[in-house]
C-alpha cells in the first residue's frame, strides 16, 4: 500500500470529529487555515467523518482576490506549500480541482512548481492528472518553466531536503512526464533552461536540462530528417498550442457550470 493510499484511509472517529469541528466551524475557513499553515489542525478536520468546514466566505482575508472555490482549492494549497499529506487529502475531497485551470490557464501542477512544492507533491499531481505537465498557460509557460523561474525563490520543505536535490528530482519527474516541454518557448521567447540560468540554478541541474533538450531535438530530427531547426521549433510550438486548445475545450463545460470567478494566484 503506497503512502498516499494509507493517508486517505486514516479517519477520525465520529465523536472526535464532532468535538474538533464544533470548536472551529464558526470562526474559520479552509482558506484561513491554509494561509496560517495550520496543517495539523487541517489534517484532523479533513479526516473527520463529516467534514463541513467552509472553503471560504464573503469576508475573505485574501487581499486582492475573490473567494476560493472548489475548482481552485488544490491550486490554493499548493500556493502555500502544503505538505504532501495535505495535498493528498485535498485531492480526495476535491478531485475535480486537479483538472481545472485558473484565470491564467494554470493547473495545480503549474502552481506547485512555481511555489516550491516537494518532489512527492509534484509526482502525485502528475500521476493524478498527467496532461497538465505538457500544457502551456496564458503566458506560454509549462510546468518546467515555472520550476526554473520561481521554484528556488519559494522553496520550502519541512523534511529539510536540500533545494538542489529537490529540484533535480523534479526535473527528472518532468523529463519523464513531458520531455518536449523543455524546448518550448514561452510568450517572452524563453525556454526553461534560460529561466534556470537567470535564476542561478545549480550548474548540474542546468546541464541535466540541456541534455534533455538535446535528446529531444535529436529524436525530432531523426523522425523528420533534413528539416531545418526553425521548422522543428515551429512544429513544437504548434503541437503545444493544439494541446492547450484541447485542454481548454475539454474543460469548457466545467468553466460554464462554475458560478465562481476564476482568479489568478499571483506568482510573487
Amino acid at each position: 500500500m503506497n503512502a498516499a493510499k494509507m493517508m486517505k484511509e486514516e479517519r477520525v472517529s465520529s465523536s472526535e470529529s464532532s468535538i474538533i469541528q464544533s470548536r472551529v466551524r464558526k470562526k474559520t475557513t479552509i482558506t484561513r487555515l491554509v494561509i496560517s499553515r495550520q496543517w495539523s489542525l487541517l489534517e484532523k478536520l479533513m479526516k473527520c467523518d463529516r467534514f463541513d468546514i467552509p472553503i471560504d466566505d464573503d469576508s475573505s482575508i485574501i487581499v486582492g482576490q475573490h473567494s476560493i472555490s472548489e475548482d481552485l482549492i488544490v491550486h490554493f494549497v499548493c500556493r502555500f506549500q502544503a505538505p504532501f499529506r495535505i495535498v493528498v487529502l485535498f485531492e480526495e475531497e476535491y478531485p475535480e480541482s486537479l483538472s481545472c485551470f485558473d484565470a491564467m490557464g494554470r493547473y495545480p501542477l503549474h502552481i506547485a512548481c512555481a511555489w516550491g512544492n516537494s518532489p512527492d507533491t509534484i509526482k502525485f499531481l502528475i500521476d493524478s492528472y498527467p496532461d497538465a505537465a505538457m500544457v502551456q498557460d496564458a503566458n506560454g509557460k509549462c510546468a518546467i518553466h515555472h520550476l526554473c523561474h520561481t521554484f528556488k525563490r519559494h522553496y520550502q520543505d519541512a523534511t529539510h531536503i536540500h533545494f538542489n536535490d529537490s529540484m533535480m528530482a523534479i526535473v527528472k519527474i518532468l523529463h519523464t512526464a513531458a520531455p518536449m516541454s523543455f524546448n518550448v518557448e514561452d510568450n517572452e521567447g524563453k525556454n526553461a533552461v534560460e529561466y534556470a540560468i537567470e535564476s542561478e540554478v545549480n550548474i548540474q541541474i542546468i546541464r541535466a536540462m540541456q541534455r534533455v533538450c538535446r535528446d529531444v531535438w535529436l529524436e525530432m530530427k531523426e523522425k523528420t530528417k533534413n528539416t531545418p531547426h526553425d521548422t522543428l521549433q515551429m512544429d513544437l510550438q504548434r503541437i503545444q498550442r493544439d494541446l492547450r486548445y484541447q485542454q481548454i475545450s475539454s474543460n469548457a463545460q466545467i468553466s460554464k457550470e462554475s458560478s465562481s470567478e476564476r482568479v489568478p494566484l499571483t506568482e510573487g
